[in-house]
């Protein structure tokens, strides 16, 4: 008799624990969807060959968390599906599977930086950048910035002497290592350190432009100033000067005046 009181003891205790358990996984789940934000992404809702030009009746949405993302141009959003629709898939899918930008690439795909020059006369040149000389990882494509250079040069006394000077104003941004185009917004941590991540900035620049550059690489030091696209910026970056230690003061006071007019004048 003991036994079988201490058997239904047991078994009570066991269910017991197991509606615990699965009540403090259904509060966990339940805290998860209330404190993390979510977006929809696409998934197949049935298994799709390789070669298949995909339809709207293919695709399905699921919610994920934001932070299991990843990067978003490898996971595609269902406000994206217009731009999914009619494309031939290059690998075969499952349904519920996931889908991701590059199940759409063909091996030999690749983007070409010259479809981006819609006037003659111009190239595109890359030009190597750190954390400070690329603006500490905020530069996107279509950023305008002016370009400085600090080098060292030897006067007619045969003197060192260093000097800062901007070069060329009002560069378009064409990309930031591989990414061409500009994200809508950043859905994750990832995607946004994915962007800020680069090494190499490429420039819109003429032949001439071209040229400074690739003396001024070699010869100095270039840093890369961000600033908004309709400001017109510069005609003559020479009426600038130099700075150099000479005439480091002077053009202290003079920068300190220049901003004193433009806050007299309400400009930031």
């Amino acid at each position: 008799m003991k036994a079988k009181v201490a058997l239904a003891v047991a078994i009570a205790l066991a269910i017991l624990a197991a509606v615990g358990i699965r009540a403090y996984l259904t509060r966990q789940r339940e805290e998860t969807v209330r404190t993390h934000q979510t977006v929809s992404v696409l998934v197949a809702t049935q298994s799709i060959r390789r070669g298949t030009e995909i339809t709207g009746a293919m695709l399905g949405t699921q919610e994920m968390p934001v932070e299991a993302l990843g990067r978003e141009d490898q996971m595609i959003l269902a406000r994206d599906m217009g731009t999914i629709v009619g494309r031939t898939v290059q690998k075969d899918l499952r349904a519920d599977d996931i889908l991701y930008r590059s199940d759409f690439a063909r091996g030999t795909d690749r983007a070409d930086v010259t479809q981006t020059l819609p006037e003659q006369g111009r190239v595109v040149m890359a030009v190597p950048v750190d954390k400070v000389t690329g603006v500490a990882g905020h530069l996107l494509p279509g950023s305008v910035v002016d370009v400085l250079v600090t080098r060292q040069h030897s006067d007619a006394g045969g003197a060192t002497r260093t000097e800062t000077r901007t070069t060329i104003t009002g560069v378009e941004v064409v990309a930031v290592d591989l990414h061409m185009s500009r994200p809508d917004q950043f859905v994750s941590l990832d995607h946004r350190r994915d962007y800020a991540a680069y090494s190499t900035v490429l420039l819109r620049v003429s032949h001439r432009e071209a040229n400074i550059l690739a003396h001024l690489t070699q010869t100095g030091r270039i840093h890369l100033a961000t600033r908004r696209p309709t400001d017109p910026g510069l005609e003559d970056p020479t009426e600038l000067g130099e700075v150099t230690p000479d005439n480091l003061e002077e053009q202290i006071r003079e920068a300190a005046r220049e901003r004193a007019e433009a806050r007299r004048s309400g400009a930031n």
